[in-house]
C-alpha cells in the first residue's frame, strides 16, 4: 500500500527508487518510537548531501507540518531533537517552522534552546528573533524580551516596527516606565521615533500621573523629525484636569496653541477641566473656537453648560439646548447629565423631574441612571420610583447600571419591598446580588441574605463578595458560627486580604469574642502586616470585647505619624463611654491631629446620649464653625435633645421648621421620636410620626419599638396595617418587639396575630422570630404551639438561643423531663444551657439530678462550673431545707451577693435564725446588697 507521503512525492516528479527511498526515511522519522531510530536519522541526514539532503529537507517541513494536533507533541520533539543536531538548524525557514510548532504547543523551553543555539551558531534572522520576542511578550517574560530586542541591535539585525512595538507595549501594559524609556532610547539609536512611540511614552507618563515630565516630551518632540500633534497635547491636558493643575494646564494650552492647530478635542480638554472653576476662560476659549471655525460637539456644549451652572445661570445652560440642535448638534447624555445635576445643585427637584419628562429618546441608559441617582440623593426616592416604574411599564429593558443605581438606592434608603420588585425583573448579575444581599442583611434577613449568596457559585465567588458577606454578619450579634464558617472557606481559595480580615476581626467584636479574636489575630500576625486602617479595626474589636488595654496598646503600636483622624475616629468610636470618649478627644487634641466632622460627631452623640446637651451643644458651635458647611440636622437634633423636658416646645420647633415643605432627615426624625418614646408622650409620638412625607425603615422601626416597648400592641397593629397599605415590611427585629410585647403582657391572642401577620408578609422566619416566637407561646403557657415552632427549624439550624428558650418554656411550665430530653438533643452544651437544665432541676426539687451535672459538667462537657451554676444548686438545696449542703457548695467558688441571699431568704422561709444571723453579718463585712 502506497502512503500519502509517496503520493505526494511522486507528484513532485521523483522517480520510483527515490520514492520508495523516500518513503523508508519518512517512516523513520514517523515511526521514531525508539531513540536508536532517532540517532540513525540524525546520522544519515549528517551523511546526505546534494538532492538528498534536499529530499531530508522537505520530509522536515511536511512532518512539521503535520504536528497541529495535540497528539504530535511527542513528534515534535523527536524532530526538535534532529533538527537542533543536524545541519538543518541553521536553516531559516526550518529552524523558523520549528519555533512556531514549539511555540504553539507551549514548549517554551525547547524554543529557548532553539534560540540559544542559533545565537550560538552566529544565525539569528529577523524573523526568527521576532517570532521569539512577541511569545516572550505574550508569556509576560518582558526582561528576556528586551534582551532579545538589545542582541538585535548589537548584531545590526533590521528590527521591524511590530517588534519593537511588542516590548514597547508590553512595558506599557504593565506600568513599567523605565522598560519603555530603556527600549524608546534603544530604537532612537537606532532610527527615529515615529508619532506612535511618542503616544506611548506620553501614555506611560500620564499612567503614573506624571504630567510635567510629559510636557518635557513635547519639547522633545518639537525638536525632532516627529512634531507634537494636538493629540499629544489633548491626553496630557486631560492628565493635568485629572491631578487638578488647572493653572499648568492654561500655560499648557497657550504655550503649544500658537505651533499646532489644536482640534475640537483639545479645547474640549481645556474647556472641561476649567468649567467649574474658571468659566469666564471657558467663554473665551469657546469664543476662540468660534472664530477658527471649530465645531463645538456635545461635549463642547455640555462644559459650557457647567461653566453657566457654575455662575448660578441654570436657565442659560438649559437654553443652549435648542442652539445646540439649530446648529444640528443633537444633545446626549453629557448633557443632560451635567443640566440634571444642575437642577440638583439649586435644589430644584420638581423642575428636574419636568425637564426629565421633555428629554426625547430616554431610552439612553446613562440619562435613566443620571436622575435615578439624583432623586435618590436629594431624598425623592418616591420620583425615582415613579420613573423605575415607568420603565418596566413601558417595558424599556432595564440596563445593569440602571438597576445597580436603583438597587443602590433602596439599600441607602432601605427600601426592601422595593429592591425585590427590582431584582425580580432584570438578569442579575454578581453585583446586583450582592447588592440585594446587603439590603437583606441591613433589615436583619441574614438567612435570605446567605441564600442570595450561595447563589453565585462558588469559583465566581469573588472575595468582594465574602468580604460583603462578612460585614452584613458583623452587623448583627449572633452570626459568628456562620462568619468564621465562610472565612475559612475563602482562605481555602482566596488568600483573605486586608480588608477581608478587618471585616473578620469586626466579627469577633461586634459578637464579644475575644478568644476567637485572639486566634485570628495570632494567624492574621504569621502571613501579613496591618495597615493603619486595620489596626484601628484591631483595636476597637478589642475595646468591644472588654480587653481594653490591648485596644489601646494596639492604637499606640500605630506608629504616630500614622495616627491619622480615620484611625482616632474608629478608636473613638468603640470606647464604652463618655469619659473614654472626652478623655481621648483631648488626647487627639495634644497630639495635633486635625478633627474632621465625623469626629465631632462621635463625641456630640456620645455627650448627648449621657445627658451632657450643653457640652453637646458648645462642641456643635465649634464644628460649626470648623465646618461651615456640617450638615444642619446635627443643629435640629441637638435642639431638639436640648428641650427633653418640653414635648410642646419640640412640636413647635418642628412646626418652625415647616417639616411639611422641607423634609428632615431620617436621623432628625428618628431622634424626634426617641425623646418623645423617653418622654412616653406616645400620644405626640404618634402624631409627629404623621407629619414624616416618605418615613424610611429605620424610622417604622422606631415607631414600632417605641409602641411596643410601652406594651401598645393594639396600636402597633394598626401601624403595622398601615405599613401593609404602602406595600412596607418590617424588619426581624420590628417583629421581635412585638412578639416580646404580647410576651410581656401574655397577650396570646396578639400574639397569635402577630404570627400570621409574619407570615402573611412573606418573610423569611430567621432564627431571631423563630426563638421570640417561642418565647411568646412558653411565657403565655402554650406548649404546643412552643414545640410546633421549635420541631419546625432543622436541627442544623437551632442555635443555642433556642435550646435555652425551649427548656426554659418546659421548665417553667412544670414539663421537666422534656427540658431535660431537649439538653440530650443539644450536640455540644454550652455554659447556658447547662445554667437552664440547673434551674429547672431546682424549680422542680430533683436535687440529686442537679448535684450531679454540677460535680461532671467539667468532665463531660468540657465546661467548668461557675458562680452561675452553684447558685442554681445552691437554690434547689436551700429549697429543701438542706441549708448545710447549701452552704458547704457555695463555698467551692466565690458567694457573691446572689448565693447569700438565697440562703438567707431559704433562712426565712425554714426560720434557721442563727443561720440568718451569720449570713447577714457576712453581707454586712463585705459590704454586699441583700
Amino acid at each position: 500500500m502506497i502512503s500519502d507521503q509517496m503520493l505526494h512525492l511522486t507528484s513532485r516528479g521523483f522517480r520510483s527508487s527515490h520514492c520508495f527511498k523516500q518513503h523508508r526515511q519518512v517512516s523513520t522519522l514517523q515511526n521514531l518510537s525508539e531513540g536508536v531510530k532517532t540517532e540513525q536519522a540524525i546520522q544519515n541526514i549528517k551523511a546526505a548531501k546534494g538532492k538528498e539532503l534536499s529530499e531530508w529537507k522537505q520530509t522536515i517541513q511536511e512532518n512539521l507540518i503535520r504536528t497541529s494536533d495535540e497528539q504530535d507533541r511527542d513528534q515534535l520533539l523527536r524532530l526538535y531533537s534532529i533538527i537542533t543536531q543536524t545541519q538543518f538548524s541553521q536553516d531559516p525557514s526550518i529552524k523558523g517552522s520549528l519555533l512556531n510548532r514549539l511555540l504553539k504547543k507551549d514548549l517554551a523551553e525547547e524554543s529557548r534552546q532553539l534560540y540559544r543555539l542559533a545565537l550560538q551558531q552566529g544565525h539569528l534572522e529577523p524573523i526568527f528573533c521576532g517570532s521569539w520576542v512577541k511569545a516572550l511578550v505574550e508569556r509576560g517574560q518582558f526582561k528576556e524580551a528586551e534582551e532579545v530586542l538589545f542582541q538585535m541591535t548589537k548584531l545590526r539585525l533590521i528590527v521591524s516596527a511590530p517588534t519593537w512595538n511588542h516590548v514597547i507595549y508590553g512595558y506599557d501594559n504593565l506600568g513599567d516606565l523605565d522598560g519603555v524609556i530603556r527600549v524608546l532610547k534603544e530604537k532612537r539609536r537606532c532610527s527615529s521615533l515615529s508619532e506612535i512611540d511618542y503616544s506611548v511614552l506620553l501614555r506611560s507618563l500620564l499612567k503614573l500621573g506624571k504630567a510635567n515630565q510629559a510636557s518635557g516630551v513635547l519639547e522633545d518632540m518639537a525638536i525632532s523629525k516627529t512634531p507634537p500633534t494636538a493629540r499629544n497635547v489633548t491626553s496630557i491636558l486631560q492628565e493635568l484636569s485629572k491631578q487638578g493643575k488647572l493653572d499648568e494646564l492654561i500655560d499648557l494650552f497657550a504655550r503649544w496653541k500658537s505651533s499646532i492647530k489644536m482640534d475640537t478635542w483639545a479645547y474640549n480638554s481645556a474647556i472641561s477641566a476649567l468649567a467649574k472653576h474658571n468659566p469666564e476662560r471657558v467663554m473665551s476659549l469657546i469664543e476662540e473656537m468660534k472664530k477658527t471655525n471649530l465645531a463645538l460637539n456635545a461635549f463642547t456644549y455640555a462644559a459650557w453648560m457647567e461653566a453657566l451652572i457654575t455662575q448660578g445661570q441654570l436657565d442659560a445652560a438649559l437654553n443652549l439646548l435648542p442652539t445646540m440642535r439649530s446648529n444640528g448638534v443633537w444633545p446626549g447624555f453629557p448633557n443632560y447629565s451635567i443640566l440634571i445635576k444642575g437642577f440638583q445643585k439649586e435644589g430644584r427637584i420638581d423642575d428636574m423631574i419636568q425637564f426629565f419628562k421633555t428629554i426625547p429618546k430616554r431610552s439612553d441608559a446613562m440619562i435613566y441612571a443620571s436622575i435615578l441617582d439624583v432623586l435618590f440623593k436629594s431624598n425623592r426616592s418616591d420620583a425615582a420610583l415613579e420613573i423605575w416604574k415607568g420603565i418596566t411599564k413601558n417595558q424599556i429593558p432595564p440596563s445593569a447600571q440602571v438597576a445597580q443605581v436603583m438597587l443602590n438606592g433602596c439599600r441607602d434608603h432601605r427600601l426592601l419591598k422595593e429592591a425585590r420588585e427590582v431584582f425580580s425583573v432584570i438578569e442579575p448579575d454578581y453585583q446586583h446580588m450582592m447588592t440585594l444581599a446587603q439590603i437583606l442583611g441591613a433589615d436583619g434577613l441574614i438567612e435570605e441574605a446567605e441564600t442570595i449568596f450561595h447563589k453565585i457559585p462558588p469559583s465566581d465567588r469573588a472575595i468582594e463578595a465574602c468580604t460583603i458577606m462578612l460585614n452584613i454578619y458583623a452587623n448583627h450579634p449572633g452570626y459568628s458560627t456562620p462568619a468564621y464558617r465562610l472565612f475559612e472557606e475563602m482562605q481555602s481559595t482566596i488568600p483573605a486580604d486586608l480588608i477581608a480580615w478587618g471585616s473578620l476581626f469586626r466579627v469577633c467584636g461586634v459578637n464579644g469574642d475575644l478568644a476567637s479574636l485572639q486566634r485570628y489575630h495570632l494567624q492574621f500576625k504569621k502571613d501579613l502586616k496591618p495597615d493603619v486602617a486595620l489596626m484601628g479595626i484591631l483595636a476597637a474589636s478589642y475595646n468591644k470585647c472588654g480587653d481594653s488595654a490591648m485596644g489601646q496598646q494596639l492604637f499606640e503600636e500605630i506608629p504616630s505619624d500614622l495616627q491619622n483622624t480615620s484611625a482616632w475616629n474608629g478608636h473613638l468610636a468603640s470606647q464604652s463611654d463618655q469619659k473614654s470618649v472626652l478623655d481621648l478627644f483631648h488626647a487627639m487634641q495634644k497630639k495635633a491631629v486635625i478633627p474632621d466632622e465625623n469626629t465631632f460627631r462621635i463625641v456630640i452623640t456620645a455627650l448627648s446620649k449621657s445627658g451632657d446637651l450643653e457640652m453637646a451643644t458648645k462642641m456643635f458651635d465649634k464644628m460649626k464653625v470648623q465646618f461651615p458647611d456640617a450638615d444642619p440636622h446635627d443643629d435640629l437634633s441637638l435642639q431638639i435633645r436640648s428641650r427633653a423636658d418640653d414635648a410642646k416646645s419640640i412640636k413647635t420647633l418642628l412646626y418652625e421648621r415647616n417639616v411639611l415643605t422641607n423634609p428632615l432627615h431620617p436621623s432628625t426624625w428618628i431622634c424626634i421620636l426617641e425623646m418623645y418614646r423617653r418622654m412616653e408622650q406616645y400620644d405626640l409620638l404618634e402624631e409627629t410620626f404623621k407629619l414624616a412625607r416618605c418615613p424610611t425603615s429605620e424610622m417604622w422601626s422606631a415607631l414600632l419599638n417605641a409602641l411596643a416597648d410601652d406594651g401598645r400592641i393594639t396600636q402597633c397593629l394598626h401601624w403595622l396595617n398601615e405599613m401593609h397599605k404602602i406595600g412596607k415590611q418590617p424588619s426581624p427585629q420590628d417583629w421581635v418587639a412585638l412578639l416580646m410585647a404580647c410576651k410581656n403582657s401574655g397577650s396570646l391572642v396578639n400574639g397569635n396575630k402577630v404570627e400570621i401577620m409574619i407570615k402573611q408578609s412573606g418573610s423569611l422566619l430567621n432564627k431571631w422570630i423563630n426563638t421570640s416566637l417561642l418565647r411568646m407561646y412558653a411565657k403565655c403557657g402554650d406548649m404546643n404551639n412552643a414545640a410546633r415552632i421549635f420541631d419546625a427549624v432543622p436541627s442544623d439550624h437551632r442555635d443555642d438561643a433556642m435550646y435555652v428558650a425551649m427548656m426554659d418554656g418546659y421548665a417553667k411550665n412544670r414539663q421537666v423531663q422534656k427540658a431535660v430530653e431537649i439538653f440530650q438533643s443539644i450536640s455540644h452544651p454550652n455554659s447556658q444551657s447547662i445554667a437552664t437544665l440547673l434551674n429547672a432541676f431546682s424549680h422542680s426539687g430533683r436535687i440529686d439530678d442537679a448535684l450531679e451535672v454540677v460535680h461532671t459538667m467539667e468532665a463531660r462537657y468540657g465546661i467548668v462550673p461557675t458562680s452561675w451554676h452553684y447558685n442554681a444548686v445552691v437554690d434547689c438545696l436551700a429549697r429543701a431545707n438542706r441549708l448545710d449542703e447549701a452552704e458547704a457548695l457555695s463555698r467551692k467558688h466565690h458567694r457573691d451577693d446572689v448565693t447569700l441571699g438565697t440562703i438567707l431568704s431559704a433562712c426565712r422561709i425554714h426560720k434557721d435564725i442563727p443561720r440568718a444571723e451569720k449570713i447577714f453579718e457576712e453581707i454586712r463585712k463585705t459590704n454586699l446588697t441583700p
